[in-house]
């Protein structure tokens, strides 16, 4: 069980031990943050075997499961996949029973108790774990992420057992690291001491560094399992070696380090067995109680100094003087070794065990080294038939390592060791690959969560591939194929919805969706499964082709070319049913039927044939799968037809009655309503207004010269007649209204026309009334607009009317 907190890209893990566990921002809760929004003691979490529960600690800000509050004294049951939020610190619960979900690709399995590192690696190589720190070693910078533990330092004790040393044959001494200033400054050199010691300018630092791009605290450096760990704290020009910029990096003797414009190398001194020795003697003689009460070392050193001078007591006696074998050699009458190979190659583990650890005891003490070795592999061995999850691969590793240099061991005994090294060896490869394959996987899992299906496949591709190359003959490979069915069954749902989503889309790729089936391809497994993925393929492909089809024949149709459309029409028939472009491609080819009717109507309309346009109209429109634009182009188009008919018609009608003025009104509306100037109905209506134009036109021109020669004999009454025919004769033109105009004018300024008629006014006679009225009037209609007599004419017309009218009251006559 472990809960998941995320910063930034990385991930967090904390693992939860039996019993209780705090959340807070103290250094003494065992999972803390240093964030102001958590309280000391925000959150408490109570672990019982397979069950874990949740509780409020009595925080500020609160503890919500799945944004709910949760209850100080009511405690709630966790599963996998719930989401804890304390303050603004969020956590991920995982490994908890009962809680696996649909969507995942596999279910990490919990930790067995002392198999935890900081390397998490059940979780995958892609899960990095930090450890909840406890009160005596808490301090913020201990929650930044480390890197994965190389093998060498990963912890592998399992549960029931002791850890034992990583070699079999013990250091003689604890190796010293140092950092020694080699550019950049005078040399320096600093002993490293503790478990966590800051480098920066600052002088709280544990390391001062002077120089230029160094900030206040720049680097950390940490101990953990006897291996040194070089972290940046975030410092603005950061830290390098080799030339790379590191976050987190372990350090290896003589590695340099660049941090600003100082360059340092990192040395590891291991003291030899008499350095040792010598400091321990020296601690001894200086003060040999505190020595021995605090060094456990000493106090073994002692023991064994002790134990050498008894037996040298005894052996010199009988032996008349010190005689020393070769360290490898095995005593001769050894049947033990002979009696516990058999038992090691058969595999009765235990009986051999049992046997290698009664022969340590019988050997002497400088050949204790093979029974020794031989009974941990036994004892080791004695559970590789167990959950290979569990065996210790590394150790076993690690012991048969170990047995090349043993001196006197059996032909048949080392080539069962050979073998079962190349078999272990076989085995951490597999175990190697089933953690990346986990750990691919578990990141597929998560981008299958936020949706990222195309993630996802890039992810179990490489867990697939994984998953694969394991070794069939190791023990890690039925792990493998159950784990990889369940990858391909959660991979390939995922995958076909994808397929279905991407194929519902307004305008989907069908490319690149034939591209991501292709990758789905080796998640299929059975017979179904892979009809399924082909029958997907099919239509993706079908869908592809018929829309290549569908765009160039719609490109021919665009182009308007109707001798492409029958080209066009045979890409349109050769698309699918099933094809998503199937309607569109139906209503295209009616469309180009309803373009042929139509052309075929404009052509009998120019030709004059009404009754055949309107009939091929009329076909066209019913097309069901026409849209609203065209049907509405092809009812415009019959009206338009209708209204030039209709004018063209009632044109004829008036023409062949004699009325000209009607007729003339028709044919005009016609020629404005027609745009063709070659269409049969424009050219017709054209020709006759031109015949009636003609015929019009002398008759004006009669009626011109009459109203002028009335003029020039000074009958006025019939000037006015026919001056008044012409204004009112539709082919009359301005010049021959301004014609008219200035012979009015010519003839008042040479006969004097207003003044004798205004003398004969004054005069009073009435038989002259009507004739004055007339001249009056002809200069009042025909003068020019401007000329100032005009208006006097107009003056004088009213005056002799108005006399015309009272003469006629009296006389009971009507004027005329």
């Amino acid at each position: 069980m472990r809960l998941i907190a995320k910063r930034g890209r990385e991930r967090i893990a904390f693992p939860i031990d039996e019993g209780e566990t705090y959340i807070g921002r103290k250094d003494y809760c065992e999972v803390f943050f240093p964030d102001p929004s958590l309280s000391k003691r925000h959150a408490r979490l109570l672990r019982r075997g397979g069950r874990l529960l949740l509780f409020d600690a009595g925080s500020r800000n609160g503890t919500f499961l799945n944004g709910e509050p949760v209850d100080e004294d009511a405690g709630v049951e966790l599963r996998s996949g719930d989401v804890i939020l304390c303050g603004k610190v969020r956590f991920t619960v995982e490994g908890v029973g009962g809680g696996s979900r649909a969507e995942d690709f596999e279910v990490l399995p919990e930790e067995p108790p002392g198999r935890r590192s900081r390397s998490a690696r059940t979780a995958g190589q892609g899960l990095l774990a930090a450890r909840a720190v406890a009160s005596a070693d808490a301090r913020p910078s201990m929650l930044d992420v480390l890197p994965e533990l190389p093998p060498s330092v990963e912890g592998q004790a399992y549960a029931g057992e002791a850890a034992e040393t990583s070699e079999a044959e013990p250091s003689s001494a604890e190796p010293r690291a140092r950092l020694r200033l080699v550019d950049g400054g005078p040399e320096q050199v600093w002993e490293l001491q503790g478990d966590v010691l800051t480098l920066g300018s600052k002088p709280g630092n544990h390391i001062v560094l002077a120089g230029e791009g160094v900030s206040r605290y720049h680097a950390e450096l940490v101990r953990e399992e006897g291996e040194w760990y070089l972290k940046d704290l975030g410092a603005r020009n950061g830290v390098f070696i080799a030339g790379e910029r590191i976050d987190v990096h372990k350090l290896s003797p003589g590695d340099e380090v660049q941090i600003g414009t100082l360059r340092l190398r990192f040395e590891v001194e291991t003291p030899g067995l008499a350095q040792a020795y010598a400091a321990a003697f020296a601690r001894l003689r200086e003060d040999p109680v505190g020595a021995l009460k605090s060094d456990p070392k000493i106090r073994m050193a002692a023991a064994a100094l002790v134990t050498a001078l008894l037996l040298l007591v005894l052996v010199l006696p009988s032996r008349g003087g010190p005689h020393f074998r070769d360290p490898g050699e095995i005593s001769v009458g050894g049947n033990w070794l002979q009696t516990g190979s058999k038992l090691l190659i058969s595999g009765d583990y235990k009986q051999a065990r049992d046997l290698f650890r009664k022969a340590k005891v019988q050997v002497p003490q400088h050949q204790e080294r093979v029974p020794n070795t031989l009974e941990r592999i036994a004892d080791l061995w004695g559970a590789i038939a167990g959950d290979p999850e569990r065996f210790r691969w590394k150790r076993a590793a690690e012991l048969l390592a170990v047995t090349p240099r043993l001196k006197g061991l059996p032909d048949e005994l080392r080539a069962w060791l050979a073998a079962q090294t190349e078999f272990v060896d076989g085995n951490l490869r597999a175990r190697d690959l089933l953690e990346r394959a986990r750990t691919l996987s578990e990141e597929a899992k998560e981008h299958a969560r936020h949706n990222d299906v195309a993630a996802a496949l890039r992810s179990a591709s490489g867990a697939l591939q994984a998953f694969q190359s394991i070794d069939r003959e190791s023990r890690f490979a039925e792990i493998a194929d159950r784990e990889l069915a369940q990858l391909r069954r959660g991979i390939l749902d995922a995958s076909i919805r994808e397929v279905e989503r991407r194929m519902r889309a307004s305008n989907p790729n069908w490319v690149g969706t034939l591209d991501f089936l292709e990758r789905v391809r080796p998640f299929a497994e059975t017979l179904e499964e892979k009809q399924a993925l082909r029958r997907l393929a099919e239509r993706c492909e079908t869908n592809r082709r018929d829309e290549v089809l569908y765009v160039r024949a719609a490109r021919l149709i665009d182009q308007r070319i109707v001798a492409k459309y029958s080209d066009a029409r045979r890409m349109f028939e050769q698309i699918d049913r099933r094809s998503r472009v199937y309607p569109d491609a139906q209503a295209y080819i009616d469309w180009i039927e309803a373009d042929l009717k139509v052309r075929k109507a404009q052509r009998a309309y120019d030709i004059g044939d009404a009754a055949e346009a309107f009939r091929l109209l009329e076909a066209a429109r019913q097309y069901a799968s026409l849209g609203p634009k065209a049907k509405e182009s092809i009812e415009d188009r019959q009206v338009a037809w209708q209204r030039v008919v209709r004018e063209y018609k009632g044109g004829m009608l008036a023409f062949r009655k004699g009325d000209h003025k009607l007729a003339r009104r028709r044919f005009q509306r016609v020629l404005r309503l027609e745009p063709n100037r070659k269409n049969r109905f424009y050219v017709r209506s054209r020709d006759l207004l031109r015949h009636i134009d003609a015929a019009q036109k002398t008759a004006l021109d009669q009626k011109l010269q009459s109203g002028l020669e009335a003029l020039g004999r000074g009958d006025h009454a019939e000037a006015l007649k026919w001056f008044r025919e012409v204004r009112e004769d539709p082919n009359h033109r301005e010049r021959d209204l301004e014609r008219i105009r200035r012979s009015v004018a010519r003839r008042e300024k040479e006969q004097h026309l207003l003044e004798h008629s205004k003398a004969r006014l004054l005069r009073d006679e009435r038989e002259s009334f009507l004739e004055l009225r007339d001249t009056f009037k002809l200069l009042t209609l025909w003068l020019p607009r401007k000329d100032p007599r005009r208006r006097e004419a107009r003056k004088h017309l009213d005056t002799v009317v108005s006399r015309i009218k009272n003469w006629a009251a009296g006389s009971g006559r009507r004027p005329r």
